[in-house]
């Protein structure tokens, strides 16, 4: 399995709100979380 960069997602977001004043929702950022949680409760599942 891959390693995931989750620090992409920091930095997607801080540089559409340098460049673009781009403000994040609630939505934006709890899908953000969810992802992540995804990412991370699947990286520690024991392949069968």
């Amino acid at each position: 399995m891959e390693v995931t960069r989750y620090i992409g997602i920091v930095y997607n977001a801080m540089r559409g709100f340098l460049f673009w004043g781009e403000v994040p929702g609630i939505v934006t950022i709890a899908g953000g979380v969810l992802i992540v949680a995804g990412c991370m409760a699947l990286s520690r599942v024991e392949p069968a």
